[in-house]
């Protein structure tokens, strides 16, 4: 399973991306319970266009979203980029 680092406000925590068996990709990442995050995907790191997926607001210490567009998961290359929301 990949896995990079995400900074945000109160912490730099670790995220993670599965592809699942039936549709799309499962994002999970070290959450603060209460709070919101946006989930945003692209094909490039460096691309300044980010296409914006969902916003979740967390309950527990892990966050999770699904994105449901199978071609995230069967790409060559893809990324996610969560940002919390203040």
């Amino acid at each position: 399973h990949p896995s990079f680092a995400v900074r945000g406000p109160e912490q730099i925590f670790a995220a993670g991306a599965t592809p699942l068996s039936v549709n799309g990709v499962e994002v999970s990442w070290n959450a603060v319970p209460g709070h919101s995050y946006t989930i945003y995907h692209s094909t490039s790191l460096t691309s300044p266009a980010w296409t914006y997926l969902g916003t979740v607001r967390c309950n527990w210490t892990t966050g999770y979203f699904t994105d449901p567009d199978s071609a995230h998961a069967s790409g060559p290359t893809g990324f996610y980029k969560i940002t919390y929301v203040p």
